[in-house]
């Protein structure tokens, strides 16, 4: 028990240093993608916006934003299906079928909606972005870096302040000068 402390506490020095890559069984599909799912399940819900059309009647975009939000629990108790989990469980680990579905689900709709082939484009390559970026930002532990630097760099400049602001050693020091005695 005393060794699993010791690594836990070890592995969360790595993570609060932005170095989570030296953790020993560290996975993408583990580590970085699941803890990003809850984001990534935002953004595929706010893109079922994207499929609506203000030119239809109010039924219409009412319709189809069923639809895709259909399609959307569909897919994701399809993809549980396939890894013999509960239909609508939360993934233990994010892989390469999660993804895809995340790409190009949202891609699909606003052509299957409507034949809007630059919104699915748009849609398709923002989401291959989003992922890559994810992935930087999450895998190499961009945002606890951020945290940590910024904290160094907030005592720094208290201290620098500190230095900056105290009496100069020169001409304002407390002993007497020898023309005032």
């Amino acid at each position: 028990m005393a060794d699993r402390a010791a690594v836990a506490g070890v592995e969360e020095w790595f993570l609060s240093r932005g170095i989570p890559h030296f953790i020993e069984r560290y996975s993408a599909t583990r580590d970085v993608f699941t803890r990003a799912l809850p984001a990534l399940t935002l953004v595929l819900i706010l893109e079922l916006i994207g499929v609506l059309d203000l030119s239809w009647p109010w039924w219409g975009n009412v319709a189809v934003a069923g639809a895709g939000f259909g399609a959307l629990v569909g897919g994701w108790a399809a993809v549980n299906a396939l890894r013999h989990r509960r239909l609508l469980a939360r993934p233990d680990r994010v892989g390469r079928t999660e993804l895809a579905f995340f790409v190009l689900l949202p891609a699909a709709l606003p052509l299957l909606a409507g034949g809007q082939k630059l919104t699915a484009l748009n849609t398709l390559a923002g989401n291959l972005v989003l992922v890559g970026l994810v992935y930087l930002t999450t895998s190499y532990g961009l945002l606890p870096m951020i945290r940590w630097a910024s904290g160094r760099l907030v005592r720094q400049l208290g201290d620098l302040i500190g230095l900056l602001s105290g009496p100069c050693r020169c001409c304002c020091s407390s002993s007497p000068s020898p023309s005032s005695a």
